[in-house]
């Protein structure tokens, strides 16, 4: 039975499709990291496909309409952007009409060719949320207090 198991495994095998942060994902260490915490309703998006470094890059555009700051921004925020969803690529899945908790990164020094203005993939801390939730009002003061 054993030696069946293997074989099937051997000519089946299985691919792992996870989304691998290596930073903390403590609230107050996001919070600290974002150029600017927002809540925010996504109110339009719109696919962009471009190149970089001679690889095709598909993401997302978001308006968005914020609805409360945590942490102010440098800049006015009008839009996000995410990579479009795919196994492991740790996007949040960008949708018009729903609200989000974003931990926006605006960390462009690395390689300035490369935009990422307001990126809020998975690993920024970024979520989606539902504000009519009895837990939401916990977390948002959680983050109204990190920001005092």
């Amino acid at each position: 039975m054993r030696f069946f198991v293997i074989i099937f495994l051997c000519i089946f095998p299985f691919h792992a499709h996870a989304c691998s942060c290596g930073s903390s994902n403590d609230t107050a260490a996001l919070f600290k990291r974002a150029s600017a915490v927002i809540l925010a309703e996504i109110t339009n998006t719109k696919a962009v496909k471009s190149e970089y470094n001679d690889h095709d890059v598909e993401y997302i555009i978001a308006d968005i309409n914020i609805l409360d700051t945590f942490k102010q921004p440098k800049h006015p925020i009008t839009q996000v952007l995410d990579l479009v969803p795919d196994g492991g690529n740790c996007s949040i899945g960008l949708v018009a009409g729903m609200e989000y908790l974003f931990f926006i990164d605006n960390n462009d020094e690395e390689d300035p060719e490369l935009e990422t203005n307001n990126y809020v993939g998975a690993c920024t801390g970024s979520h989606h949320v539902n504000i009519y939730h009895k837990d939401f009002q916990t977390e948002s003061d959680k983050l109204r207090a990190l920001g005092q």
